[in-house]
């Protein structure tokens, strides 16, 4: 009932203060507001019917809402420019991984697939334990029973500390490349003034500003410039 009535009293003032409320309400949003208040009024309404309640879920639809606030933050823009930049090389590693996952299931069943009481008891189940073993989830319903076939299944977990950490540093390298990117560079009146010939006897170093009057390498007085 608390998130009903500030749903309601939201959708209300909305209506309020838009300039077209009858837009508002007709909007693909405005129906979005309104569902997510109305179940609750509709559920007291026709109390008889239980199943009204389950429309309650239509609220959910408030995420849409949610998501297009992120439209508006610069970081989220980031994100998606990072990861649009990631897409080519995250799908070549996806179907390398994938190929990979479909030798070692084909091999798994060959090794396996002879023992009596096996689990592997075709390719495509063989494929689905690989993946489950390259991943690192181990459900445990597919279990190896030859030692080939565990020695198999350790290279595959241990591959598996491989696939995470690939496409992480794949995608950390182009959201870092596309956070440099959005960084805003300064503007030429914020810039330093120009470096001056304003030699160190000390360290011989020759690049300094203009007002320096000790040297930024080893802490010398300058002498006057060149």
């Amino acid at each position: 009932w608390p998130f009903t009535l500030v749903f309601s009293a939201e959708y209300l003032l909305r209506l309020w203060l838009s300039n077209k409320p009858l837009r508002y309400a007709t909007s693909f949003f405005g129906i979005v507001d309104l569902i997510s208040c109305l179940p609750q009024f509709l559920a007291i309404v026709f109390a008889p019917a239980q199943g009204f309640a389950v429309i309650r879920l239509l609220r959910l639809l408030r995420m849409f809402r949610v998501l297009k606030m992120v439209n508006h933050l610069q970081g989220a823009r980031v994100i998606l420019h990072g990861l649009a930049q990631a897409r080519a090389k995250i799908t070549v590693f996806f179907f390398t991984v994938l190929i990979f996952s479909v030798l070692a299931g084909t091999l798994l069943y060959f090794i396996e697939g002879s023992q009596p009481g096996t689990s592997f008891t075709s390719i495509p189940m063989s494929i689905y334990y690989a993946i489950v073993s390259i991943t690192t989830v181990g459900f445990g319903d597919i279990t190896p029973q030859t030692d080939l076939g565990r020695f198999l299944t350790m290279v595959l977990i241990l591959s598996g500390y491989a696939v995470i950490a690939v496409p992480t540093g794949i995608v950390a390298a182009d959201l870092s490349r596309a956070e440099i990117a959005a960084t805003p560079r300064p503007s030429p009146q914020s810039r330093p003034p120009p470096s001056t010939r304003i030699s160190c006897s000390a360290c011989t170093e020759t690049e300094h500003l203009a007002h320096s009057q000790y040297c930024h390498r080893c802490g010398h007085p300058l002498s006057a410039p060149e």
